[in-house]
């Protein structure tokens, strides 16, 4: 098996997500992942940071790991954070409960697996993928 992977600190502020974006896109072309998985992969991202900067403390990072076999390739994508915050984020405190709250569920619908652990300085939101 042969195992590929990058981590990307993020700033934690609104600009984080594209950012989180901009290097899932890099790695994912670097290694070969077919474009469909790079754009399910980059929406799954967006969301996850977009958690993470909304309801959790500092420090955010983003980690990408592929894993081939000659059988298999899946990416593994995690988003680290500091723990929960006392209160939400500015975008989430200034819209409607309608416009927020779909985001776990988009990345649980779009991985082949996903979930939470903790982390030594927080938690830790991964999901996982099957490339071609």
């Amino acid at each position: 098996m042969t195992r590929k992977g990058v981590v990307t600190p993020l700033f934690h502020r609104a600009e984080a997500p594209g950012i989180a974006r901009q290097a899932a896109r890099r790695a994912l072309s670097r290694w070969g992942v077919d474009e469909d998985t790079q754009d399910t992969v980059e929406l799954v991202v967006s969301e996850l940071v977009t958690n993470a900067v909304e309801h959790a403390l500092p420090p955010t990072s983003l980690r990408l790991c592929q894993e081939t076999s000659q059988e298999n390739c899946c990416v593994w994508v995690e988003v680290s954070d500091g723990g929960p915050a006392g209160s939400v984020g500015s975008w989430t405190a200034s819209c409607d409960d309608d416009e927020h709250g779909r985001g776990l569920h988009i990345v649980d619908m779009l991985s082949q697996a996903c979930g939470w652990r903790e982390g030594s300085s927080g938690t830790i939101r991964w999901a996982r993928f099957d490339c071609r």
